[in-house]
């Protein structure tokens, strides 16, 4: 006869023992792989970005500040559009656009019909004869040549043998961006003597001229002036000088487009 009581005890054991250490294992291991990617969510969630992810999203940002950094860095007139600029006299230049149009107005000559032999537009001339834009040499000789005038008749008289630095008279010979002084006295019949200022990239002008003149000297006294006579180029260097036909097409310029260049330029005009 089986004792009731030794049952009861083994069925109130099995009821209060829970799972043994080996059913306890694998549901634990289930339990841990279960939780990890959630504990990595939440660490994920509550941390801020990695380096890497701050690297990425720094960069289009430093990308964008350099090229506003580069951006206003630039001279102002570079963002705006590439256009020619138009030639105006510089500051000390002599107004001569008044001489030039009271000569037209003298000979009764139209702005179209000067403009046309001078082989400039209408609007050029007009501007030069308001003292608005500045021709090259080339043109000016070509507009004296029109008006029958000689340019010397467009200087400011110099009268004293004696010129002294601050009493330089400014003449304009013609050209962009170049300062011209008269050197020698208005009556001086052997020659003339300029002194240039160039700023940088300053010209006579593209186009070729000739000066109805014996002989062109020119004496470099800073910087460097490239000369070029019918399509040969020189250039002089300073303290370099040199002799030359100025009936042969020629014109010069600034060898340089970030430095000023000074030059004495001498002509000697046609024996009488």
């Amino acid at each position: 006869m089986i004792d009731r009581t030794v049952v009861a005890r083994q069925k109130a054991l099995a009821i209060s023992d829970g799972p043994s250490d080996e059913d306890e294992m694998p549901a634990a291991s289930a339990k841990k792989k279960t939780s990890a990617p959630r504990a990595a969510a939440k660490l994920a969630m509550g941390r801020g970005p990695s380096e890497k992810d701050e690297m990425q999203r720094a960069a289009p940002r430093k990308n964008a500040s350099a090229q506003k950094a580069s951006t206003n860095a630039l001279p102002k007139n570079a963002l705006a559009k590439n256009t020619p600029a138009k030639n105006t006299p510089g500051k000390n230049a002599p107004a001569i656009g008044a001489l030039l149009r009271g000569r037209r107005q003298s000979l009764g000559l139209t702005l179209e019909f000067v403009a046309e032999a001078a082989e400039i537009t209408k609007g050029f001339l007009s501007d030069v004869e308001r003292d608005k834009a500045s021709p090259s040499v080339a043109s000016l000789l070509r507009l004296c040549d029109v008006l029958n005038t000689p340019i010397g008749s467009l200087f400011s008289s110099v009268g004293s043998a004696v010129v002294r630095k601050d009493e330089r008279v400014p003449i304009k010979f013609g050209g962009t961006d170049i300062q011209d002084y008269l050197l020698t006295p208005t009556s001086a019949a052997k020659g003339q003597a300029i002194f240039s200022d160039i700023a940088p990239g300053g010209t006579g002008g593209d186009a070729l001229y000739t000066l109805r003149c014996e002989e062109e000297f020119i004496y470099v006294l800073s910087g460097s002036i490239t000369l070029l006579i019918e399509g040969e180029e020189i250039v002089l260097q300073a303290q370099d000088a040199m002799t030359f036909d100025p009936r042969r097409p020629h014109t010069f310029r600034n060898s340089s487009k970030t430095k000023p260049a000074q030059a004495l330029f001498m002509v000697m005009p046609p024996s009488r």
